[in-house]
């Protein structure tokens, strides 16, 4: 994803095309990491969300996959069942107009 005139600039320079996107990154990463060390070192503008924070357990030593117990009140039919992607978000805001998904928004 490369703004249109760098894109033309780079044909005309003649760059192959799978290159645009690595010209367009390279000379922002200074920018990206001043911002990125920025956003560490100053505690009260951080913009986490909840997501971004992870709460589960701290490190934990590996356990070889023999020694493991085995799952035994956990239903994995929710993982492998087919039904469940039946109704996704993206279905549940479409309309099928013959067999053309159509938008509600």
């Amino acid at each position: 994803n490369v703004d249109f005139y760098s894109g033309l600039i780079y044909k005309a320079m003649g760059f192959p095309t799978d290159m645009f996107p690595v010209l367009f990154a390279i000379p922002r990463v200074a920018g990206w990491l001043a911002h990125w060390k920025e956003s560490l070192e100053s505690k009260d503008s951080k913009i986490w969300r909840p997501r971004q924070v992870y709460v589960g357990p701290s490190v934990r030593s590996y356990i070889p996959l023999e020694l493991r117990e085995e799952a035994k009140d956990f239903d994995f039919t929710k993982f492998t069942d087919s039904n469940s992607k039946k109704f996704s978000k993206r279905s549940l805001v479409a309309e099928f107009d013959n067999k053309k998904p159509v938008s509600k928004l």
